[in-house]
């Protein structure tokens, strides 16, 4: 049958000065006989009972120049299945960097950070392939930059993972190591 589910959020937004804002957002959602996969039996199941998942994000952002743009977030996710175990894969701590710079008219430099938590995988194993049932916690760094050529010209470049960090967000899944990507925008 469907799962359902009822939840609700609250939160606010100050302004502290006109370049200096944050906030922060309470969540919360109930889930009535959620579906999951069962990776065992590889299907889906039903999971009778309820599910839990509540939490808090929050972020600060701040223009200290006209060129300059820097904000950061956190989140805090408490879950729990109906037998009152974590769910898996959901970090309880994450939190995030990002940084915007108008170098000059024509150029513009941007970087966004992540750090993610650890968080339960049940066939989640270390590098000796001992279970853990742990997904390790992992830092990422992103850089990207944009040159105006001509007003209908734009060159513009990127590199993911820029420490060549390797992690799995689902246990066996590995994620793309360092990547770069380039490529030209052109308006009419």
């Amino acid at each position: 049958k469907p799962e359902t589910s009822r939840g609700w959020d609250a939160g606010f937004e100050q302004k502290i000065v006109d370049n200096l804002k944050f906030g922060a957002t309470y969540f919360r959602t109930d889930y009535d006989d959620r579906i999951d996969y069962d990776s065992a039996t590889f299907r889906y199941v039903q999971v009778s009972g309820k599910t839990k998942t509540s939490g808090v994000e929050s972020f600060v952002e701040w223009n200290p120049l006209k060129q300059l743009f820097l904000a950061g977030n956190y989140t805090y996710t408490y879950t729990r299945n109906p037998l009152g175990e974590e769910l898996a894969r959901r970090p309880k701590n994450k939190a995030g960097l990002t940084a915007s710079w108008k170098a000059t008219d024509k150029v513009k430099l941007n970087t966004s950070m992540q750090w993610v938590g650890s968080r339960i995988d049940s066939g989640a194993k270390d590098e000796n392939c001992v279970t853990t049932k742990k997904l390790e916690s992992y830092f990422l760094a992103n850089l990207s930059a944009s040159f105006q050529v001509h007003e209908n010209v734009e060159l513009y470049g990127r590199v993911d993972n820029l420490f060549d960090e390797y992690y799995e967000e689902v246990w066996s899944y590995a994620t793309p190591g360092r990547s770069a990507y380039a490529g030209m925008k052109l308006t009419f």
